[in-house]
């Protein structure tokens, strides 16, 4: 079974559907930030990292996340107060916001310069001190993270939003990486890395899993918005999912960084490709990269002590 998250929720009494914006984010440090921050526990074991954001509607009293594999609490963190620097801010939405001040301690709004309205509210996600702002609990082969947000005092006039990342166990579930035959004895080949993302997909979900899923409310995503970062000498070679749309850009490194830096390293020339879908209730990304390797220097990072 080919791993899958799944998204449900608890809504308020009469609301049994709600609907969430979707936003991944996955980040591949290139080889030469890999080998300056081998030290970090962050990277220790990890070459990816995941970024997920929700945004949902004010009714919405508990929000459910099933990651196909196992996460400590230690290995998740809070995103939401980097969004409290506009330049952060805008590069991850790509829109002209600004952060108006806090209505609480751990929220801020969000406000549509142009349209002149609040757009959604921020919380800073307490994950460490066990605040009670997340659930973990290991259900089959994964985790159900459980946020509970009806306790977080957002405004009920605008949707609130988390943002979070993994840092742990991305690579060995969402990625296999294929080499050419005979490359340990060539200096430079180039390997094949397949990304495969599914959400809420039935056929790819435990069947203990999709029972627990009905007790709360099934939900459809307004907006899926996924950003693959990558290094700029890497090649997206296919792609496939319904309503995407890929399209390689260069990033501006004094945005991103801001906020990859949490995780003890910077981006180089980096690239992303980008993937939006409509609605739907369920959803799939699929792409091949070719990456170009000199075998010399993969030995000699890997030969470093960490």
């Amino acid at each position: 079974m080919t791993p899958c998250f799944s998204i449900w929720a608890e809504c308020a009494d009469g609301h049994t559907s709600p609907e969430l914006d979707l936003h991944l984010n996955l980040w591949k440090p290139n080889r030469t930030v890999r080998q300056r921050v081998r030290r970090a526990s962050v990277l220790r074991s990890n070459k990816h990292l995941l970024d997920i954001g929700i945004k949902f509607t004010s009714d919405t009293r508990r929000i459910f996340v099933y990651v196909p594999f196992f996460v400590d609490r230690s290995k998740l963190v809070d995103l939401g107060g980097l969004l409290s620097k506009q330049s952060v801010l805008n590069a991850v939405f790509n829109e002209d916001f600004s952060v108006l001040s806090r209505s609480s301690g751990k929220v801020f709004n969000v406000r549509d310069a142009r349209a002149e309205k609040d757009v959604f509210s921020v919380y800073e996600l307490d994950i460490e001190s066990h605040a009670g702002d997340i659930e973990l609990e290991y259900f089959s082969t994964g985790t159900i993270l459980a946020f509970n947000v009806e306790n977080y005092s957002l405004p009920q006039s605008v949707p609130g939003y988390i943002r979070f990342r993994i840092t742990d166990g991305v690579t060995k579930a969402l990625t296999t990486t294929y080499k050419p035959q005979g490359s340990f004895f060539q200096s430079a080949f180039s390997t094949t890395e397949i990304i495969d993302i599914r959400v809420n997909e039935s056929r790819n979900t435990d069947k203990s899993l999709l029972q627990k899923m009905k007790t709360g409310s099934l939900v459809s995503f307004g907006k899926v918005h996924l950003f693959v970062l990558r290094d700029i000498e890497d090649n997206l070679v296919e792609s496939h999912g319904s309503n995407r749309e890929n399209v390689p850009q260069v990033v501006r490194l004094s945005e991103w960084n801001q906020i990859i830096v949490l995780s003890g390293h910077r981006l180089r020339n980096d690239i992303f490709f980008r993937r939006r879908e409509g609605r739907e209730k369920s959803g799939e990304f699929f792409a091949a990269v070719d990456a170009a390797k000199s075998f010399f220097l993969d030995q000699e990072l890997r030969g470093r002590p960490a």
